[in-house]
C-alpha cells in the first residue's frame, strides 16, 4: 500500500500522531504500547523528505527519529487544553457520582437505567459545573 500526502497533509498527521501517542503512552512508565511509538517514529523518519526536518531529531542512542523540541512547542497548547478539561469533566463526574451513592445507595445507582440515572445525575453535576465556572478549585478543602 502506498498513501501519499501534500506536504500540509503530512505535518497534520505527524501532529495527529505525536497527539495520539502522548495521550496513550504519557502516563505510562513501562508499558507502554511501542505500536502507537513505532508509528510515530516512522512518520518522523519522512520529515525531512517532506520539507519539516524541523519537527525531528535523530536520536543516536536510541538509533530513531523523535520529535523535536519545535513540534513539542507546537502541540504542547493541545495538550494544555486537553488536560484542563478533563481535569474538570472527571472531577465534576467524579463527585456527581459520590454524592449519587450517599443519597442513593450504590446498589441502586448501579441498578438505574441510563435515563434514570441521567436524570438524577444531572443536578448533581450542574452544582458542581457552577461551582468550579465561579471559584475553581478554590473551595475545595479536605475534610478530617
Amino acid at each position: 500500500m502506498q498513501v501519499t500526502f501534500t506536504r500540509e497533509q503530512y505535518e497534520n498527521i505527524v501532529k495527529l500522531a505525536y497527539l495520539g501517542e502522548w495521550m496513550a503512552n504519557s502516563i505510562r512508565s513501562e508499558d507502554t504500547i511501542n505500536e502507537f511509538d513505532e508509528i510515530l517514529t516512522y512518520l518522523l523518519s519522512f520529515a525531512k523528505d517532506a520539507g519539516h526536518d524541523a519537527y525531528v531529531q535523530y536520536d543516536e542512542d536510541m538509533k530513531q527519529y523523535i520529535p523535536s523540541e519545535k513540534l513539542e512547542d507546537e502541540l504542547h497548547d493541545y495538550v494544555e487544553d486537553y488536560n484542563t478539561e478533563t481535569f474538570w469533566e472527571e472531577l465534576v463526574h467524579r463527585l456527581a457520582e459520590r454524592d449519587m451513592i450517599k443519597q442513593f445507595g450504590a446498589e441502586a445507582v448501579q441498578g438505574m437505567d441510563f435515563e434514570e440515572r441521567m436524570d438524577k445525575e444531572h443536578p448533581f453535576l450542574d452544582t458542581y459545573y457552577d461551582e468550579f465556572e465561579k471559584k475553581g478549585i478554590d473551595t475545595l478543602e479536605i475534610k478530617k
